[in-house]
C-alpha cells in the first residue's frame, strides 16, 4: 500500500461506520491484484464489474455516514448485494481454480469485512469454505446442485449473515450444493 492509500483509507475510518468502509476500501484497493491471478476473461469480467461497484457504493457510504439514519438503508441497498457480489466472485475463483485470487476473497469477506460489520453490532459473515463446508439447512439454503461432492457446498451466491453476539444466521447462505454429476 502507499501513503496515498493508507490516507484515504484512514478518512474513510474517520467516518461513522468507517472500519466498514475501510474494509471495502481494502477490496478496492486489492481488486486488481485479485483480477490478475484470475483466468483473462474472468478478470476482465471482475475488473469491469467489482472496483465499478465498489467506488459507487464507497461514494454512497460517504455520503450515508454523514447522515446517520441513512446508514440503515446504506446497509440493505448497498453493503449486502457488495456483499454478494463479492460472494458470487469468491465462487467463480474457486470454480476457476485460481488460489490466490480465492484467498483474497475469502480473506476481504470472512475476515475484514465480517469483522468491521460485527464492530458495529450489524451481523457477522457466515463463512463458507468452498468444496469443503457440508451443506447444513439450518445454517445454508440450497438455491442450486452443481457437479462436486455430494452434500458439501461448491457454490456461494449470497452470503449468509449471523448474529454478532450469538452467531446464529439471520439470514441463510445462499449456496450450490454439490451432488452426483
Amino acid at each position: 500500500m502507499n501513503e496515498a492509500w493508507n490516507a484515504w483509507l484512514d478518512q474513510l475510518r474517520a467516518l461513522p461506520h468507517g472500519e466498514v468502509g475501510a474494509a471495502l476500501g481494502e477490496v478496492l484497493m486489492l481488486s486488481e491484484i485479485i483480477a490478475t491471478d484470475l483466468p483473462s476473461e474472468l478478470g476482465g469480467d471482475f475488473r469491469e464489474q467489482v472496483p465499478v461497484a465498489i467506488k459507487a457504493h464507497l461514494a454512497r457510504f460517504q455520503r450515508a455516514a454523514q447522515r446517520a439514519p441513512l446508514m440503515e438503508r446504506w446497509v440493505e441497498s448497498e453493503l449486502l448485494p457488495t456483499l454478494d457480489l463479492l460472494s458470487r466472485w469468491l465462487s467463480r475463483a474457486h470454480h476457476a481454480g485460481s488460489t490466490r485470487a480465492e484467498n483474497e476473497l475469502e480473506r476481504l469477506l470472512f475476515e475484514g469485512l465480517d469483522t468491521a460489520c460485527a464492530a458495529q453490532g450489524w451481523f457477522g459473515i457466515q463463512r463458507v469454505e468452498l468444496g469443503q463446508t457440508p451443506f447444513d439447512p439450518a445454517q445454508h439454503r440450497a438455491v442450486e446442485q452443481r457437479d462436486g461432492p455430494s452434500g458439501v457446498i461448491v457454490g456461494l451466491l449470497r452470503c449468509g449473515r449471523t448474529d454478532p453476539a450469538e452467531g446464529w444466521p439471520i439470514h441463510k447462505a445462499e449456496v450450490a450444493v454439490g451432488g452426483a454429476g
